[in-house]
């Protein structure tokens, strides 16, 4: 099976799980993630937002709500949320890498 028909299905598992436990960070963010390999960014932004509002320190959903605005060519909003994964965790690289790709579009 393809990897986006497993994305396809996991999101009918999140949508279960997120019922179930609706405060649950990891699940909008994994359903975010889903929606972000199956090329639905801004419905993967709309999840990132929501974990976000649960979890404000999780830097990885700052850079993968990045990740999907600098893919939909919104730079400053990528590069927003790549200072706020940098400001919660300055030594990763992978934040590095993608706030340098932002400031190369600005």
């Amino acid at each position: 099976q393809s990897a986006l028909g497993q994305d396809a299905q996991a999101l009918c598992c999140y949508d279960k799980a997120i019922e179930i436990n609706p405060r649950c960070s990891e699940f909008y963010d994994s359903k975010g993630t889903s929606l972000f390999r199956l090329n639905e960014y801004k419905n993967a932004i709309s999840c990132f937002d929501i974990a976000l509002e649960i979890d404000p320190l999780s830097q990885f959903t700052h850079n993968a709500r990045g990740a999907a605005f600098l893919i939909l060519k919104k730079y400053e909003q990528a590069l927003g949320c790549f200072n706020k994964a940098l400001e919660i965790d300055p030594e990763e690289p992978v934040f590095h890498g993608y706030k340098a790709a932002a400031l190369e579009k600005l």
